[in-house]
């Protein structure tokens, strides 16, 4: 059973992830809800990677460390616009890209949602890591990566840490 919120973005989601829960290999999960956002972390994957998810329409993978917004490691965002027939797009979307949907929650589930499932696939593998590195002059940078790349990586010396993406 899914609770349905007021928020059209929560919505959304939450009936998009009613039907395609299954199909997470990692269950996402919301860890912090308020009016305008809410954010989600997956079950079994470093507690460091978070998804932010606002109904304005910035959509990111994000890295956390330390209780410190690191950075974002993929985004999702959309901003929707309105076709004076009804249709909805991203303006964001360069023209050759730039698909026009039936409805606000048709554009949010295959630009957003559906990429996020897509890419957590792709992500969250056992031979996968998350890497944070730091520069002197403060600039944060946040990668996935796989393990083969880790003494790589390692050796970078703006290398601050790392953790396996699975748990």
């Amino acid at each position: 059973m899914c609770l349905i919120p007021k928020n059209f973005v929560q919505k959304a989601f939450y009936r998009w992830l009613c039907l395609n829960r299954k199909n997470f290999t990692h269950q996402p999960r919301i860890v912090l809800k308020r009016k305008d956002f809410f954010i989600l972390q997956f079950s079994g994957i470093a507690q460091q990677i978070k998804c932010f998810i606002s109904k304005s329409g910035a959509f990111e993978i994000h890295a956390e460390y330390q209780k410190e917004y690191w950075d974002i490691i993929e985004e999702f965002d959309v901003f929707e616009t309105r076709t004076p027939d009804g249709r909805y797009y991203c303006r964001l979307c360069l023209p050759e890209y730039k698909e026009q949907f039936s409805s606000r929650k048709e554009l949010w589930g295959k630009h957003c949602f559906e990429p996020l499932l897509k890419w957590t696939k792709e992500n969250f593998k056992e031979s996968y890591w998350l890497f944070l590195l730091h520069t002197k002059g403060g600039s944060t940078t946040a990668l996935i990566r796989e393990e083969e790349e880790l003494a790589v990586i390692k050796n970078q010396k703006d290398f601050l840490t790392a953790f396996p993406v699975l748990k």
